[in-house]
């Protein structure tokens, strides 16, 4: 049934009530088990087969379910209970993970049997994944949504930044049986913390409507809105080349070209996710989620500006600088991208979630995802095989500026011009 609670400050969708607590600590201890799983997975991998292909086939396997789930899953969210499947989804990973550990324990440990974990474990979570995503303007009030999605990836970035290192402590302490104990205990306690969450305007869509019908429903509803088809094409050039960009060509170019360490290239990762959590922190406390909204292209050409300044290290200045030197710029640069990710990310989802149907909202939500998952993949394959012919400074500014001077465009259009000064939250 739907609850209509009204917002005082003591509300339990109010700011910082008791909802939003109760979802920063689900997330919390979920997401940080998660990661620990997923990073110890790989370590156990390498230690038992020293094996670095077998390594990459299996952490690829947790990919494919994501994929899947999002192309066909959202409808059927969208027909369901969406705090059930939330509840469900991590007790049900718990259950898996802790039947796991028995048989871990018993013997069963080799690569087939970690695959089908890992596959089993991320098609169940990419399921959560999807459902909580569209749940949050069920648990915050439309005024707040932003503030929840800022915090959920304030706790990402933080768990980004700590979890290696807390599972890569706990493995070399307590081995992996403990490890996998502990994160299906995670996934349990999360679930039932998530009971207590309160959801309101739970509206479904139409069950006895065929699937097929449902899904032609998605897309003729995101072809009547302006906004929404501007995001996905925003998405689509930001994965395309920020995604590749600092998944393949910022290690080429730290650790290939210009001789950086592992633990550098770590420490860059990291003041990348330190910058998301200080965007996210700002976003929470800023408050304003339709100017935030609006600024987002420009936001998204800063972000892409501090791209163009990778190639420093090409600058004659630069050419004989010490490792540490290059390492401390990189960091800053990362640092400040990861701000201007947060300023771009957060109010486009919220954007989303806010204005986007119930019985459609998952649905539109797994379009995205999926559009940002292909354009990746594209961006990824592109980029690796330029790379390979030509230089990396080429690689790095000319399709940036090219995407800085697209976004440039796609802000003087009329239409776009008109959805931003009458859009409201």
């Amino acid at each position: 049934m739907s609850e209509n609670i009204p917002v005082t400050p003591n509300s339990p969708k109010a700011a910082f009530g008791p909802n939003y607590i109760l979802f920063c600590i689900s997330r919390l201890i979920s997401e940080l088990g998660t990661v620990i799983f997923r990073f110890t997975i790989g370590l156990y991998l390498l230690d038992a087969t020293g094996s670095a292909s077998l390594f990459a086939s299996v952490i690829s396997l947790s990919l494919i379910p994501g994929i899947v789930v999002n192309m066909f899953g959202g409808v059927l969210i969208d027909r369901g209970n969406k705090k059930k499947i939330v509840i469900m989804t991590d007790i049900i990973s718990g259950c898996v993970v802790l039947l796991f550990a028995f048989l871990f324990k018993l013997g069963s440990n080799g690569a087939t049997m970690l695959a089908a974990v890992t596959i089993i474990l991320s098609s169940i979570q990419a399921v959560f994944s999807l459902a909580i995503t569209a749940s949050i303007p069920n648990i915050a009030e439309k005024d707040d949504i932003m503030r929840l999605n800022s915090a959920f990836q304030g706790i990402g970035a933080i768990i980004r930044i700590g979890g290696p290192i807390v599972g890569a402590f706990v493995y070399r302490i307590f081995g992996m049986n403990i490890i996998i104990f502990m994160t299906g205990i995670a996934f349990i306690i999360s679930g039932l913390l998530e009971i207590l969450l309160r959801y309101s305007n739970t509206n479904k869509a139409d069950e006895k409507k065929p699937y097929k019908e449902a899904l032609k429903d998605v897309y003729k509803y995101l072809n009547t809105q302006k906004g929404i088809k501007m995001l996905l094409a925003a998405t689509f050039l930001s994965m395309f080349a920020f995604g590749a960009l600092s998944n393949v060509v910022i290690q080429y170019i730290t650790y290939n070209q210009i001789g950086l360490s592992e633990v550098q290239l770590s420490q860059i990762q990291a003041a990348g996710a330190v910058g998301m959590l200080i965007g996210a922190v700002l976003i929470t406390f800023k408050n304003n989620s339709l100017e935030m909204f609006k600024k987002m292209l420009s936001f998204f050409q800063l972000q892409m500006g501090m791209t163009i300044l990778w190639i420093f290290p090409m600058l004659p200045f630069f050419t004989d600088a010490k490792t540490w030197l290059t390492t401390i710029i990189f960091c800053l640069l990362y640092a400040l991208m990861g701000i201007f990710v947060g300023f771009v990310n957060i109010p486009a989802l919220s954007y989303i979630q806010s204005s986007t149907p119930e019985e459609l909202r998952a649905s539109v939500i797994g379009v995205v995802n999926i559009l940002g998952s292909v354009a990746m993949v594209v961006g990824i394959w592109i980029y690796g095989i330029a790379l390979e012919y030509f230089n990396w400074g080429y690689i790095v500014t000319i399709p940036t500026i090219i995407i800085i001077a697209i976004v440039a465009l796609m802000k003087r259009t009329k239409s776009l011009k008109h959805f931003f000064n009458n859009v409201t939250w």
